[in-house]
């Protein structure tokens, strides 16, 4: 494997859209935590954004934010609930609470800080109960592996390989760029876009994807896309 350096590694740059999404889908709705994280495991994913992100530290993992947003701007806006949960002193596993508790049931239980940063997140937030869909933190994943490819930091194979190997992305799904593959380029560009409208900037399709679809390369069922079929 032959990956050139970039700005938080290939594997981590790859990895925070998705999780920072998650954070986004969380703040923006009114679903639970523990069903979005159900919802990856379902997907494949070994486990679920905030399961990682309280085991990795929601400090350590705001810091690779704050680094990622310097070098690539706007796409890696950490979510505010993530810098929220972090000035309040939940930083996860190892401070007994993150996104869930890790503490005795009865002082869990009368503990009421993050369904208050939460609703504070929210009336500052200008979208409301958006519907959950597990598109939005697997395409935002997508969409920068894609950047990554054009600029020439891995290739397609290798990129596929790494996040695989490194963050346990579903093998039988072959990594994001198989997976936008088996989805159609043209309806990966699509759902981008569409996300784009309603999210901004974080959605911003990645060049790369409308040239393959003007080009006719959108996938597996055109017989071409990222691979060959």
């Amino acid at each position: 494997m032959v990956v050139k350096e970039c700005a938080g590694f290939l594997v981590n740059r790859l990895l925070f859209p998705y999780l920072n999404e998650a954070v986004w889908c969380l703040q923006d709705g009114d679903v639970p935590i523990k069903e979005i994280d159900q919802d990856m495991v379902a997907f494949g994913m070994p486990v679920g954004p905030f399961t990682l992100l309280d085991t990795v530290g929601l400090d350590i993992a705001l810091e690779v934010a704050r680094i990622l947003h310097r070098s690539y701007g706007p796409r890696m806006t950490p979510a505010p609930l993530l810098e929220a949960l972090v000035k309040a002193g939940r930083m996860g596993i190892k401070a007994g609470r993150g996104f869930y508790d890790y503490m005795g049931a009865e002082e869990a239980d009368r503990d009421r800080t993050l369904e208050n940063l939460m609703q504070q997140v929210r009336e500052h937030s200008p979208q409301q109960k958006i519907r959950w869909t597990r598109s939005r933190p697997l395409l935002a994943m997508v969409n920068e592996a894609v950047t990554a490819l054009q600029e020439g930091i891995a290739s397609a194979r290798d990129i596929d390989l790494a996040m695989v190997a490194g963050t346990g992305f579903p093998n039988e799904k072959g990594g994001p760029l198989h997976f936008a593959d088996q989805l159609g380029i043209d309806h990966v560009l699509q759902e981008l876009e569409e996300f784009r409208e309603s999210f901004g900037a974080r959605f911003w399709p990645a060049p790369m994807l409308r040239r393959m679809v003007d080009a006719g390369f959108t996938g597996h069922l055109a017989g071409r896309g990222f691979f060959s079929y």
